[in-house]
Parts: C-alpha cells; structure tokens; sequence
C-alpha cells in the first residue's frame, strides 16, 4: 500500500467517525448560521467536559474525541512514543500574521488574565513543569517568538508539553474560545477541528510507512545523499537535481527535497 493509499484510508476513518458534526456543522451557501456557530462553540465546552445541553454539540464532540483516540492508538501501535495529555482534547492553533499584529504586549495581557483566573497553565518547556513568576516574561517571549516566526500549529503526537495548557471546565471552554477567535482560527473551529484530523492521518500514514524517526531518517538520509555527490561525482544521488513532488500532504514532511522525492515514489 503506498503511503497515499495509506492516508486516505487513515483520513477516511477519522472523517467516518466525526461524520455526524461535519454533517450538521458544515456551512450552508451563505455562510454558518447562528445556531450552527453557537453548536460549534458547545462543541468545544463538550470537549472540555462541559454539559452544555446541546445533542448536536455533544454527539459532535463524542465523534471527534472517537477520531482523535482511533489516530492515537494508530500513533501508539506504529511505535510513536507521547503521552496523551488532558489538553489534547483540542488542538491550538496560533495565526502567527494575526499574532504579531495585535502585538505581544496585548497578547500576553491577555494570556496572563487568563493564567490569572485559573483558565489556563502556563507551562515551561525546558522543565516540562508551570511556569514560575521569576521565568514567566521570558517563557511568553519565546511563545510569542514561536508563534510569529515559525507558526503556530500544534503538532499531533508531540512529545511536548504545550506552552498554554487550557484547564478542563467552563472557564477553559471559554479561555480556549476566546484566545483562539482572536488569536487563531476565528469562527473557523470546524475547518480546524477537520484540519487537525487531517494532520493526524498524514502523521499515521508516515509513521506506518516510514517508522516513528521518519523525520530523523530523512535527515539522515539527506546527509548521506549529499555526502555521496561530493565524494562519487554527480553520477550519484544530486540532491540539486531531485523533482520534489506536488502532493500537498508532503507539506508535513521535513522541508528538504530528498525526503519529498523518496515519499513520492514510494
């Protein structure tokens, strides 16, 4: 099976399982509705463990949960090692263009609220534990950094701990909704509750194909290629003349040509 094949099996699984809430969510020709916005935003206080009394929010939130279980155990069982945290229930997505617009003073005001009334942990990565106040400034600072150099999309299976970690219950629903609008996705959360799924097939398909260290291989792999055309001649290996291909899941690889070219002809 190729790793394509593999995807589109694994997608299509994921897709099955949150069907209903793609179904019931999806916008209509003009646009969301309402209702349909405020179902979405249930969807994400159901996920956070919230009885919000909505039977579409809460069997939408049942089938993404389901989805995103199924892709972990694929994860796990393809020899990816993670934890998989509370906070995992939803994905973050920070627009770095929105962020650095808006400005970091008024961004960690506004984290800093919410880490203030108990809605979100802020954490440290290089201790893996919250924050102390003494380190707090310069944790944010390279959150910020982050976010506005490199991006800001979470990772699915990450070994890492999230820098914000938003608390179960209603204050978290309502922290995660309201930094991520102004932060993140907007209105947009189900292209980015559908998109996540898609992130976690593509990390499946590679992970099955390629092993759990596929970036490391590649890299690898990279190294030696470029090794081989300075020691044998361009007869060998050129990674200057390899076609990366077009496919747009390749977006998720390491971003050198050799790891495109070897994952489009397989």
């Amino acid at each position: 099976v190729s790793i394509e094949g593999k995807y589109n099996a694994v997608v299509g699984q994921l897709y099955r399982k949150f069907a209903y809430g793609m179904e019931k969510l999806k916008p209509g020709f003009f646009g969301m509705r309402d209702r349909q916005l405020t179902a979405i935003d249930n969807v994400v206080r159901e996920l956070k463990g919230v009885d919000t009394g909505d039977e579409v929010a809460r069997a939408a939130a049942k089938g993404f949960k389901d989805a995103s279980d199924y892709a972990m155990t694929r994860a796990q069982q393809g020899g990816r090692i993670f934890n998989a945290l509370e906070d995992w229930a939803l994905p973050q997505f920070w627009r770095g263009a929105r962020v650095a617009k808006i400005g970091f003073n008024e961004f960690k005001r506004d984290i800093v609220g919410e880490a203030d009334r108990g809605a979100l942990t802020i954490f440290d990565r290089d201790t893996g534990r919250p924050v102390t106040m003494a380190d707090r400034d310069a944790v944010l600072d390279r959150a910020y950094r982050d976010i506005t150099v490199g991006g800001g999309s979470s990772a699915p299976f990450s070994k890492d701990q999230r820098t914000f970690n938003f608390g179960q219950g209603k204050d978290g629903a309502d922290a995660w909704l309201k930094l991520q609008k102004k932060y993140g996705p907007g209105e947009n959360v189900m292209s980015m509750l559908t998109g996540h799924l898609d992130r976690m097939a593509h990390e499946v398909a590679l992970t099955e194909t390629f092993g759990p260290s596929y970036e490391a291989n590649f890299r690898a792999l990279f190294k030696s290629a470029e090794c081989a055309a300075r020691s044998c001649g361009p007869r060998y290996a050129s990674t200057s003349t390899i076609r990366p291909t077009r496919s747009p899941w390749t977006r998720y690889l390491p971003s050198n040509s050799l790891a495109t070219a070897i994952v489009s002809r397989s």
